[in-house]
């Protein structure tokens, strides 16, 4: 009977590992997907010519 209790426990702490580290390599993903976001959008903000943000008639809050 102690057996079965040692295995689940085992199990479940294993069980619990698992879904730790899915979490935190879904979280660096992410995070990472949204460093790369951040790049691109930049480069293109950069390579924009400058008269087009006169032309929108953007004004600065």
């Amino acid at each position: 009977m102690v057996y079965y209790g040692i295995e689940a426990l085992k199990y479940a702490l294993l069980s619990i590992g698992i879904y730790f580290i899915g979490l935190m390599l879904t979280h660096l993903f992410a995070f990472r997907n949204e460093r790369n976001m951040k790049k691109i959008t930049m480069k293109r903000l950069v390579r924009l010519p400058l008269g087009y943000f006169s032309k929108k008639h953007w004004t600065a809050t």
